[in-house]
């Protein structure tokens, strides 16, 4: 009995000598990631998610059906979140059926099944008008959107669970970016239809305290063998210096700027745009020789140096950094539709006086019969040296006297959806990573048409385009739409944002969406070896 104690006990200290040697053989440190964001530590409703910060937090938080990943070559692809596979039916009438089957493992954070239905109600209830998010439109190429809400019955939306583990949602049309974008967006995620405060991503709330929010990585998630930090630790700073100073200080390992704020050390494009928005409706605006004019005159190099931050000067309405769905850059294939060669700008600004002579505007009896042309603008610092800008210039190239009216931002956004103004200083935004989530703004029935642009050419473009089952045919649409935009006068973009961030040195992994939001599942320290 002595003897086999002893083998025993001799046993035991070897496999115990065992277990210490390999142990010394592996990385078994935890990984925490310290993110720096301009926000509040709040975790939001995911269906009204407004900043980047709340995108962020609530991606990271939950997860849709479908999830960016690495493709290998330095871009994203989408692949299967929360689903295992799907299919899409293209029907005759130009609509498409997704089915989506889920995988069988899912659980929330208090252990329940994630189920079709919690989609199904998540869905419905962003388009509900009742829920007032500012997101809702994400879900307009759902089948029974305007129904919804014109009627206010988010019943509606045609989302459906066959059972427990399918989905089916039925389109009003193709729509190449659904999965990419609609599917991955963080206002469409899932929320539960009894309250309760769950979460069914990869990470889960420990901690929640002033301008701190702390995750940890769930242990059931379904891909946790391939998460990179085991937690999140989120600062919220009030501004992007605040988090630059954390960050040089050593205190964070990422932070995120606003958009044209901070050091460009790196750099990505930032979907909004800044732009003269035109009411075709106001008297003195008829002329498209003058709209295009106005165009011309602007040295929009000199507009970002006076913009002070990371800007670049535009090219076209829609921003660098949007992408066709096969994940070549809009921007790059429709080239350059505005002239920002300094070297040109006297020969734009000839051509542009030759554009008012045959509009008839080649006196100062002319000029004076033009009427009254007002720039309304939302007053700020900067707002005020860029509209000063304007105003000098068009007097000075093409003797247009330009009135400027400064009023707070609500009475910007009052008067913008009354139609009461001229021109209109202005930022028109993505919610979306698809030409369309700009150029849309100019459907003669968006809602966001404020300046009453109407095309019946224009709407056709955009109609075609959404009907093409064709890739190539339906770049080639909203690249034409584009053009007919600016050739036509409708808006006179001036420059986009840049979007400053910062990754500590040894870092690599992390992956952003092109609208804003980045992702940090897949960080981790480059290997030496």
């Amino acid at each position: 009995m002595r003897i086999k104690t002893q083998v025993i006990a001799l046993c035991l200290a070897l496999l115990t000598l065992l277990t210490v040697l390999a142990g010394c053989g592996q990385n078994t440190r935890s990984m925490v990631l310290r993110v720096g964001l301009v926000g509040q530590s709040a975790v939001p409703d995911p269906a009204m998610v407004t900043t980047d910060s709340e995108k962020i937090v609530v991606s990271h938080l939950y997860e849709n059906l479908m999830k960016l990943t690495p493709d290998g070559e330095g871009g994203t692809q989408v692949t299967g979140g929360q689903v295992r596979s799907y299919h899409c039916q293209d029907e005759l009438d130009g609509t498409q059926t997704y089915t989506f089957t889920l995988r069988g493992d899912l659980t929330w954070s208090d252990g329940q099944p994630v189920t079709a239905s919690d989609f199904v109600y998540a869905w419905q209830r962003l388009a509900d008008p009742d829920t007032k998010s500012p997101n809702a439109s994400l879900l307009s190429v759902v089948a029974g959107y305007d129904q919804v809400r014109s009627k206010g019955k988010g019943s509606l939306l045609q989302v459906k669970a066959e059972d427990e583990h399918t989905l089916v949602v039925k389109l009003n049309c193709r729509c190449p970016y659904f999965l990419t974008a609609i599917c991955t967006a963080a206002a469409t995620m899932p929320v539960r239809s009894d309250g309760a405060v769950a979460t069914n991503g990869a990470y889960t709330v420990v901690s929640q305290e002033n301008s701190h929010l702390r995750l940890t990585a769930r242990s059931n998630y379904y891909d946790r063998k391939r998460l990179g930090p085991d937690e999140l630790h989120f600062t919220f700073g009030k501004t992007t210096e605040e988090l630059e100073a954390l960050y040089d200080e050593g205190e964070l390992d990422f932070m995120l700027g606003l958009p044209g704020e901070g050091t460009a050390e790196k750099v990505d494009p930032y979907p909004r745009m800044t732009a003269l928005l035109i009411n075709q409706s106001a008297p003195s605006m008829k002329s498209q020789s003058l709209r295009q004019a106005m165009s011309l005159v602007i040295d929009r190099n000199a507009l970002t140096e006076l913009a002070d931050g990371v800007y670049l000067p535009a090219e076209g309405i829609v921003s660098h950094g949007i992408q066709f769905p096969d994940g070549t850059s809009f921007r790059e294939h429709n080239g350059a539709l505005i002239d920002n060669d300094s070297k040109h700008y006297k020969d734009n600004c000839a051509a542009a006086r030759e554009k008012m002579a045959e509009a008839g505007y080649d006196s100062a009896a002319a000029m004076a019969a033009l009427g009254k042309v007002t720039l309304l603008y939302a007053e700020s610092e900067v707002n005020d040296q860029l509209v000063a800008f304007l105003q000098q210039t068009w007097q000075r190239e093409l003797g247009l006297t330009v009135t400027l009216n400064g009023v707070e931002a609500e009475g910007l956004e009052k008067a913008l959806k009354k139609g009461e103004f001229t021109l209109a200083l202005t930022d028109v935004t993505a919610s979306y990573n698809d030409a369309t989530a700009f150029l849309s703004n100019w459907h003669s029935n968006a809602a966001g048409n404020y300046g009453r642009f109407r095309s019946s050419a224009y709407n056709m473009l955009l109609r075609v385009a959404a009907a093409s089952s064709d890739d190539a045919a339906r770049e080639a649409y909203l690249e034409d739409a584009e053009r007919l935009l600016l050739e036509k006068g409708g808006v006179i973009p001036l420059y986009g944002a840049g979007c400053c961030y910062r990754l500590g040195e040894g870092l690599t992994g992390l992956i952003g969406n092109g609208v804003g939001v980045y992702y940090f599942f897949l960080i981790h320290e480059i290997s030496h070896s």
